[in-house]
C-alpha cells in the first residue's frame, strides 16, 4: 500500500522486485502508491541518492519515479475493503470519485490526490488540518459516512509507524497495517501482514473481521517473502515454510515454484528446493 522506496539501504532492489512481481503475477499483485512515490520526496529521503550511488546516474531513478506516476492510488477488496495509502479526502465522497482522478502526474502539494496518500486517521472528529503539512486529519465521523456512502466494511491504510505492526481506529472500521519492521534500523517496531480468506466476499460487515488475520512480529527476511508472496498464495492447499522461513504460517502450495521462479531472476540460490 506504497512507500516501497525511501525505507532503508535496499529500496531499488525492493521496488525492482515489486515490478518483477507485477510483470510476473500481473493480475495477483496490485501496487499502490504512496506519497514517497514521487519525485520531489524520493529526492529528500534517499531513493535518488541510492539510484546515484548503485548505477552513477539518475536515470534509474527518473525511470522509477515515470513508473509510479502509473500507479493506482486506490483499490477494493472484494467490495468491501477499501486500500489506500494515507487517507480520506474532503473532496472524495464516493469510489467513483477516487476512480476518476487524473492520477497519471507528480504528487501535488494539494488536492484529493494529494490526501489520499497524506491523511490520517484521527480521534478528534471531523476534518482538521494535518501537522504533516499536506493532507488532512480525519475522525471516525468522517470515516463512518465514507463507507456507509459507499457500502464498505473498512478501510485498510498504511502511512504511519505503529509499533505493535497494526492498529485499529474508529471502532474497528480503518486499520493501519506497518509492515517495515525495526523502521530506519532503529524504531524497534515490529511488522504486520494482512490475510484476507476468500469466504470474505459472502461475509456481512457484522462478521468481516473474523475473516481478516493480522500476523505480526515478523523479521526482515519473514517480512520480504511473506508481505510480498504470502498474500497472493493462502489459499488451499496448503503446507509449512521450510524452517528457513522460520515462519510458522501456511501458504499455498505454488509459492515454492514462486520463489524458486524468483531466486531463478535474481541468480540467487533457493532454500526452497531442499
Amino acid at each position: 500500500m506504497g512507500d516501497y522506496v525511501d525505507r532503508g539501504y535496499y529500496s531499488l532492489e525492493t521496488v525492482t522486485l515489486l515490478i518483477a512481481l507485477k510483470v510476473r503475477y500481473k493480475h495477483r499483485i496490485t501496487i499502490l502508491r504512496g506519497n514517497h512515490e514521487s519525485r520531489q520526496i524520493t529526492q529528500v529521503y534517499g531513493f535518488y541518492d541510492e539510484c546515484l550511488r548503485k548505477y552513477g546516474n539518475a536515470n534509474v531513478w527518473k525511470y522509477f519515479t515515470d513508473t509510479f506516476d502509473y500507479l493506482p492510488m486506490t483499490a477494493v477488496v472484494a467490495d468491501k475493503i477499501f486500500c489506500l495509502h494515507g487517507g480520506l479526502s474532503p473532496s472524495i465522497d464516493t469510489l467513483d470519485h477516487a476512480r476518476n482522478l487524473d492520477r497519471v502526474q507528480e504528487v501535488p502539494h494539494e488536492g484529493p490526490m494529494c490526501d489520499l496518500v497524506w491523511s490520517d486517521p484521527d480521534d478528534r472528529v471531523g476534518w482538521g488540518i494535518s501537522p504533516r503539512g499536506a493532507g488532512y486529519t480525519f475522525g471516525q465521523d468522517i470515516t463512518e459516512q465514507f463507507t456507509h456512502i459507499n457500502g464498505l466494511s473498512f478501510i485498510a491504510r498504511a502511512h504511519q509507524l505503529v509499533m505493535e505492526g497494526y492498529q485499529w481506529q474508529h471502532n474497528k472500521s480503518v486499520v493501519t497495517i506497518f509492515s517495515a519492521p525495526n523502521y530506519c534500523y532503529r524504531c524497534g517496531n515490529q511488522a504486520a501482514i494482512m490475510e484476507i480468506d476468500d469466504s470474505v466476499e459472502s461475509c456481512s460487515k457484522e462478521t468481516i473481521h473474523d475473516h481478516c488475520r493480522l500476523y505480526v512480529n515478523f523479521g526482515i527476511l519473514e517480512v520480504f517473502f511473506v508481505s510480498l508472496i504470502y498474500i497472493f498464495f493462502s489459499t488451499a492447499p496448503n503446507l509449512i515454510l521450510p524452517h528457513a522461513m522460520r515462519v510458522g504460517i501456511k501458504v499455498h502450495a505454488h509459492l515454492i515454484t514462486f520463489c524458486e521462479n524468483t531466486c531463478e531472476v535474481y541468480s540467487v540460490h533457493s532454500a526452497f528446493s531442499h
